[in-house]
């Protein structure tokens, strides 16, 4: 039996990432509006390939829910809500319902 060894082989220098966010939520707001834009998704997933010397980089992003949410004014004042029996979630976070 005789060992060979891998010398004609090229390394290969791939650093894979990957972030995955269970329920997460970007509040986004501009300087000059009194809105905001929320934006809530469960089960994001980001991940990537990092390739020594690639000429380009490609991102992948999924998830199971997408809710977009318009706020017209972010000072006005909230109705008086109770919070929904239940475990919480980032979607209830920025849901008010009267």
């Amino acid at each position: 039996m005789t060992l060979q060894a891998f010398e004609d082989v090229e390394p290969s220098e791939v650093t894979r990432v990957s972030l995955l966010l269970d329920e997460t939520s970007f509040h986004i707001l501009a300087p000059t509006l009194a809105g905001a834009i929320v934006v809530g998704c469960q089960d994001l997933l980001v991940s990537t390939e990092l390739v020594h010397d690639a000429p380009s980089k490609t991102v992948g992003v999924s998830a199971t829910a997408i809710h977009l949410l318009l706020i017209d004014d972010v000072k006005a004042p909230a109705a008086n809500v109770k919070p929904k029996p239940g475990p919480p979630s980032s979607l209830g976070h920025w849901k008010v319902s009267s």
